[in-house]
């Protein structure tokens, strides 16, 4: 079972709204399959995504630490920020391009990097990650993916996003949906240069 983008947010948003424990125990039944299937190199490996091989889709896994995070602000559950470091250590070993300053789609040898509009769903755990570890590589990786994720928002134009039923408005909503958690932490990071 994934911690998905809807069940993350109804059991966190459930609990503080009612503060019944039962919400908070649904989130930790979860969280305590997502820490039973996370691998040695903090992935999860749950796709016949790579040919004759699992893997693991950035995108799905930045969703999980999102997860994770919230679980752990509710739960103060310390397994969960260690899943959310690891998965953070994963991206940067597994997924992380340097020349392109973006992530693979996949974790797969022969996928190369994605697109930077999924970037935001990404940078989230990593900021977390960031904030416990101080290490430099993963400082690194979120000043400079978040620079080329930026440089791609500055690219939108209104009009073809209006005009083009190919997905601009699905990039344009993870960039305003997802910014807003890590963005401010970035620039702090940017001005301690």
């Amino acid at each position: 079972m994934m911690l998905t983008g809807s069940s993350h947010l109804e059991f966190k948003t459930l609990y503080q709204a009612t503060a019944d424990r039962f919400y908070l125990n649904a989130g930790r039944i979860i969280v305590d399959r997502v820490v039973e299937r996370q691998t040695p190199d903090g992935g999860w490996d749950f796709w016949g995504i790579c040919q004759n091989a699992y893997g693991d889709f950035g995108f799905t896994i930045g969703v999980l630490l999102t997860g994770l995070r919230m679980y752990y602000e509710a739960s103060g559950d310390e397994r969960a920020a260690r899943q959310i470091v690891q998965g953070a250590y994963f991206f940067v070993k597994k997924l992380w391009v340097e020349s392109a300053r973006t992530f693979k789609y996949a974790n797969c040898a022969d996928w190369y990097a994605g697109s930077a509009s999924l970037t935001p769903l990404l940078l989230d755990g990593i900021c977390f990650a960031y904030r416990r570890t101080y290490d430099p590589k993963i400082r690194h990786v979120l000043l400079a993916a978040t620079s080329k994720a930026l440089e791609g928002l500055e690219r939108f134009d209104p009009a073809v996003a209006r005009a083009d039923a190919s997905g601009v408005g699905k990039e344009f909503g993870m960039y305003v949906s997802n910014a807003p958690h890590f963005i401010g932490y970035v620039a702090a990071l940017q001005e301690q240069k």
